[in-house]
């Protein structure tokens, strides 16, 4: 439960194991740790609430990948 007014935007970000896009194929490891630490860095420097973490079958495990950016944020 939400404890913003019901009128409240909340800005949610989206969390990819590794850099990989259209243009970006992905390379190196399923799982990004440097990537991942500077994912979560920008995100808390751009005032996001959230992160989406998605879940897929062919992707790594999504509480892994929470898990590190968990853990950077705190240290922040």
């Amino acid at each position: 439960m939400s404890h913003l007014p019901p009128d409240a935007v909340e800005f949610i970000g989206f969390a990819a194991p590794r850099l990989t896009s259209q243009i970006h194929p992905a390379e190196g490891p399923a799982i990004d740790r440097d990537y991942l630490d500077r994912l979560a860095q920008a995100h808390e420097a751009g005032g996001f609430d959230r992160i989406l973490v998605a879940v897929h079958s062919t992707a790594p495990d999504a509480l892994l990948i929470a898990s590190r950016i968990a853990a950077v944020k705190r240290a922040i």
